[in-house]
């Protein structure tokens, strides 16, 4: 069970009020191997740094990290059991995980080279 699906669970007008939604395992794969194909054809030899706006439970993140893409990966998330959640999962160094509002935060997107999220729907 992911902690997204735990959240409506646990706390449904949090969940509904974030748009939080459950990504499986299969479309967060697919999604991650779609993004790697094209910066392999398009950038070969670069290592990007990643960023998730909206880290939600941590899957996008996750499949990064045991895909050993990125030396830096930064996520943004707004709900505060989210970002307790990321930090417990053991994340290695090269992952930032910050508890903001992605939308009310001024990025330097010179410093980002990829955006991967499943945004939410609320």
């Amino acid at each position: 069970m992911s902690f997204d699906t735990d959240l409506w669970q646990l706390d449904r007008e949090t969940a509904e009020k974030y748009g939080v939604v459950y990504t499986p395992p299969e479309v967060v794969g697919f999604m991650l191997q779609s993004v790697l194909d094209v910066l392999r054809a398009e950038f070969p030899g670069e290592t990007p740094h990643y960023y998730e706006p909206f880290g939600g439970g941590g899957a996008i993140v996750s499949a990064l990290v045991a895909a050993g893409a990125g030396e830096k990966i930064t996520v943004f998330e707004i709900m505060p059991e989210a970002v307790e959640n990321m930090k417990n999962m053991g994340f290695p160094g090269n992952v930032e995980v910050i508890e903001a509002d992605t939308f009310k935060n001024k990025l330097n997107l010179e410093e980002l080279n990829v955006i991967i999220t499943n945004p939410p729907y609320g």
